[in-house]
């Protein structure tokens, strides 16, 4: 896996994962809802998550297949 794929990864996964928290929490709070920079907070953090785990498991799936040469 590339550095590029890492990020791009982490994109989908961070709008898809937005998409189905928000689309829930609209559902609840349909009186207040979160406010634009809250939402964009919010998958700023989850964006960053997903680069850390997915560099992670990149640096141990490269780590493995040098030992398994």
């Amino acid at each position: 896996m590339k550095k590029n794929h890492v990020f791009i990864y982490a994109f989908a996964l961070t709008l898809f994962t937005a998409g189905i928290i928000f689309s829930t929490m609209a559902t609840y709070t349909e009186i207040s809802p979160l406010s634009l920079t809250m939402i964009a907070i919010f998958m700023v953090i989850i964006f960053i998550s997903y680069v850390f785990a997915l560099l992670a498991y990149r640096k141990r799936t490269l780590k493995n297949q040098e030992e398994n040469r």
